[in-house]
């Protein structure tokens, strides 16, 4: 029986050590174990410019990772299918994959990501919002290809795995962490379309003598509330010729002030108004003669108060309405 304790000593010795071994690794060097293969090659992408394959397991996609741009910055947003839920994530995000924090060995190490949480109990999905302000100043919002590192835990409700969002292999000699890249795009600026619009009256201009400038005049005899449509138009004559209604203008009348407030639809914007308020019809019916004016941006209510002398009085209601296409 003696023969047999160098053995037992030896086999006693070597569990030991891997005891010791297997305590002292972090739980990051266990979730980043490396395999034989990259889920580049396992699987044929399916990534779009804005949507990202979550990859359990190396081989199995358990959801996706999108992105969200504004103007503040970008929304990363990790999205199990089932019967996958997220449990854990971890986010890197940089201009350049020199700044990734690594090991000694290359691979990244998930635990000094700056976006990290350990949630209190699985979900279908989380983000994590990253303000331009807090990635490097070299990077153009409008204009640039930033790389993503993107770590999550994922549960089927049994077992645990570990996660990328699909790309590129980071460590061709480590584990199969995985990078991808977001180009950031600001979309271009909409030039507004403008037309003239005046409020329907009962004279048209027309009837002034005058073919210089389509629009209408609103005779007020009597105190009371009133509301008239307002119409857009580039005609000379716009009820003929395809106007269109794009809100109205109510106006009110006591003797001694006229309260005028031109309300628009929801697709159209004031750029300019411009009210004509007397008891004569102007001399010239271009609204930059009129006695009021306002200079906006963008906005679909205005107002004029105006005191009011003699009668009867006529009422021209002149806006710059503006939509974008």
């Amino acid at each position: 029986m003696r023969a047999l304790y160098p053995k037992l000593i030896l086999f006693a010795g070597l569990s030991l050590m891997i005891m010791l071994v297997a305590t002292s690794c972090t739980k990051e060097e266990l979730a980043e174990k490396p395999k034989a293969e990259t889920a580049a090659v396992l699987l044929k992408s399916t990534n779009s410019q804005n949507n990202f394959n979550l990859i359990a397991g190396q081989n199995e996609i358990a959801g996706n990772i999108s992105i969200e741009q504004n103007e503040l910055g970008i929304n990363v947003i990790y999205t199990g299918s089932m019967p996958w839920s997220i449990a854990e994530m971890h986010l890197w995000v940089g201009s350049s994959l020199d700044d990734l924090p690594q090991t000694g060995n290359g691979n990244p190490k998930i635990g000094q990501f700056p976006y990290s949480i350990e949630l209190e109990e699985n979900l279908p999905s989380y983000s994590f919002f990253i303000p331009f302000e807090d990635l490097p100043e070299s990077i153009d919002p409008c204009n640039d290809k930033i790389f993503i590192v993107a770590h999550a835990v994922v549960s089927d409700g049994m077992n645990n795995e570990t996660a990328w969002g699909e790309g590129y292999q980071i460590n061709a000699g480590g584990n199969w962490a995985m990078y991808f890249q977001y180009a950031l795009t600001c979309p271009e600026p909409q030039l507004m379309q403008c037309k003239d619009a005046y409020a329907y009256g009962d004279m048209l201009f027309t009837k002034f003598g005058t073919a210089d400038h389509w629009g209408y005049a609103n005779r007020i005899i009597e105190k009371g509330h009133y509301e008239t449509p307002i119409y857009a138009s580039t005609s000379t004559n716009p009820l003929d010729y395809g106007s269109h209604r794009i809100g109205t203008l109510i106006y009110d009348y006591d003797a001694v002030t006229l309260e005028v407030t031109y309300k628009l639809l929801p697709d159209f914007y004031l750029s300019e108004t411009a009210v004509h308020v007397s008891s004569t019809i102007p001399d010239k019916l271009s609204p930059s003669f009129y006695e009021f004016q306002h200079n906006l941006d963008g906005v679909h209510q205005d107002s004029f108060s105006i005191s009011i002398t003699g009668s009867p009085i006529y009422l021209i209601a002149y806006a710059k309405v503006c939509t974008i296409p």
